[in-house]
């Protein structure tokens, strides 16, 4: 039945976009293999944590120019419950509700990342600051290591 309901939809159409190397960095692009940091109120130690994804948040102007961006990061969705789902309309009711948030409040929900089979979803509740070269060579080198994709901004 799963195959049938998917072979029911005409057109893909992309959340992520793959973008040309030389590209300056911009908001929407994702970013791979980023470092984020929580500094907690207590005593304890700052919390280092890294991310297979995030996306970048700041302004086109700062991602351009400045050395910290904000960021955030790309969280995996559960959505083996749409397997159980046996007609069209009800299957598109349940992308509409992922799509929207409706259960995961500040998320954004953009699909597959390959070449994970997992979903995705932007979390706007965290958001990191990270510190990038500022140099245009060693920016450049930053932008090809770690930059996957873009959002499509249609």
């Amino acid at each position: 039945m799963w195959t049938e309901l998917c072979g029911s939809f005409s057109a893909n159409m992309p959340i992520l976009l793959p973008i040309a190397p030389e590209a300056h960095l911009d908001q929407g692009d994702v970013l791979a293999g980023i470092a984020t940091c929580i500094s907690p109120t207590s005593p304890r130690p700052v919390q280092a944590k890294m991310r297979d994804f995030v996306v970048v948040v700041s302004r086109t102007c700062n991602a351009l120019r400045d050395s910290l961006i904000v960021v955030a990061p790309v969280v995996t969705v559960n959505i083996s419950a749409l397997r159980e789902i046996e007609s069209p309309s009800d299957l598109i009711a349940a992308y509409v509700k992922i799509r929207n948030g409706d259960g995961a409040p500040d998320q954004f929900y953009i699909g597959e990342i390959a070449p994970h089979l997992k979903r995705f979803a932007v979390k706007f509740s965290e958001l990191y600051t990270i510190e990038i070269p500022t140099e245009p060579q060693a920016r450049a080198s930053f932008v090809a290591d770690h930059r996957k994709y873009r959002l499509d901004p249609s």
